[in-house]
């Protein structure tokens, strides 16, 4: 038997236009710590993330690369 324990932690991102890296590093520590609170073992090998960026934003390369 496989069970599956499934932890999701959303964040919306307005102003893509002017997203930045320190705003990248905040997002990604304050959803690594809610996780982590969550779950002692949020990030083992079966960790994955998932991003969804409004193509019509023409800034999703950048904030797929600060991420």
């Amino acid at each position: 038997m496989v069970i599956l324990v499934l932890e999701v932690e959303m964040h919306f991102i307005d102003d893509l236009k002017h997203f930045s890296m320190a705003q990248a590093e905040k997002i990604g520590n304050r959803t690594f710590a809610i996780l982590n609170a969550k779950r002692k073992h949020a990030f083992d090998s079966n960790a994955f993330g998932l991003l969804l960026v409004d193509g019509l934003s023409v800034a999703e390369e950048n904030v797929a690369a600060s991420l």
